[in-house]
C-alpha cells in the first residue's frame, strides 16, 4: 500500500487556513495510508502555493543528505495560493490524480557560498541563485562569471546582479529578470545578468547543467558589496565567491491536467 506524507510547514504562520483546512480534511480521508516518516513514504502531499512546494522539496533534500540511498518519493502539489505553477487543482480524489499526472523530474543546483571573511554556507536551490548587489551608495555591483565545459563563460558582470536559475524556476524571478522560461525535464540552466544590458547580450541564456558556474564578486574597495541568496530564502551579505553545480539527486513532482507547469513541461 502506498503511503502519504502530508507536508507541514515548522512555521504554522505561512499556512493559509484555507491549506490547512484541506490538509486536515486529507489526513482524517487518508488516515489507513497516513505515515509521519519521510524515509518510508512514496508521495509527499502539499497544500498551498509554490512556495509551500519549495520548502517541500527543500525538507525533502534534507532528508537526502543525511539518508543517501533513500529513494526519493514523488512530490504532489494541491494550490491553494496564487500563481501555483507547480501545483494542481484541488482535488479530494489523490488515487485518481496519480492515475493520471505526468511526473517532471528536477534537480536542484548545489550552491557553495563564501563570504567576505572566509565562511562558507551550503543551500540547495530548487529555482534559483541570486547575486546582487547591496550597495548603499548607488554603484553597481561587479561578478566575474566563469564556467567551462560545453559552452563557456568568461564575463565581467557590471549591474545589479546576477541569477542562476533551473528549469522549474524559469518562470519566476528568472522570467522577470528578461530571461526565456524554458521545460522542466532539461538538462539546462539559465543565466542572467540582471539590469545589465550589455552582458545579458552576451552570457544570458542557456547552459548544459553539467557546468559547474563560478561566481566572483570583485570588491577589492569594498564599494561594492553583494549578497547571495537561494529560492529567496535568507540572504548571506558580503559575498565573495559562489559556486553553482546541479545536483544528481532527482525529485519527482505530479503534474496533472489541471497543473499549470504540466504543458511547458510537455512542450
Amino acid at each position: 500500500m502506498d503511503l502519504f506524507y502530508f507536508f507541514r510547514n515548522k512555521d504554522s504562520t505561512k499556512e493559509k487556513l484555507t491549506a490547512a483546512a484541506a490538509r486536515q480534511a486529507a489526513e482524517k480521508m487518508f488516515a489507513g495510508q497516513m505515515t509521519t516518516s519521510l524515509g518510508e513514504t512514496r508521495y509527499v502531499l502539499a497544500y498551498g502555493g509554490d512556495g509551500t512546494m519549495l520548502d517541500a522539496l527543500r525538507e525533502m533534500a534534507e532528508y537526502k543528505k543525511s539518508h543517501p540511498e533513500w529513494v526519493v518519493p514523488t512530490a504532489i502539489g494541491f494550490n491553494y495560493g496564487d500563481v501555483g505553477y507547480l501545483m494542481n487543482k484541488p482535488t479530494p480524489n489523490v488515487n485518481s490524480l496519480i492515475a493520471q499526472a505526468t511526473v517532471a523530474v528536477v534537480h536542484p543546483l548545489e550552491v557553495s557560498i563564501t563570504d567576505e571573511s572566509g565562511k562558507t554556507y551550503s543551500r540547495t536551490a530548487f529555482n534559483d541563485v541570486v547575486v546582487h548587489g547591496d550597495s548603499r551608495n548607488g554603484q553597481s555591483c561587479h561578478i566575474e562569471v566563469l564556467s567551462d565545459g560545453g559552452k563557456s563563460i568568461r564575463e565581467i558582470v557590471k549591474g545589479d546582479g546576477v541569477i542562476i536559475s533551473t528549469p522549474m524556476g524559469s518562470s519566476a524571478y528568472y522570467r522577470n529578470a528578461g530571461g526565456e522560461p524554458f521545460r522542466i525535464g532539461s538538462e539546462l540552466v539559465g543565466v542572467r545578468p540582471i539590469c545589465a544590458r550589455d552582458s545579458a547580450e552576451r552570457i544570458g541564456g542557456l547552459y548544459p547543467a553539467s557546468q559547474k558556474i563560478v561566481m566572483n564578486v570583485l570588491n577589492e574597495k569594498k564599494k561594492r558589496p553583494a549578497y547571495a541568496n537561494t529560492d529567496n530564502d535568507e540572504r548571506i551579505d558580503n559575498v565573495a565567491k559562489v559556486e553553482v553545480v546541479t545536483s544528481q539527486a532527482a525529485y519527482p513532482i505530479a503534474m496533472g491536467y489541471h497543473c499549470p507547469a504540466r504543458m511547458k513541461f510537455r512542450g
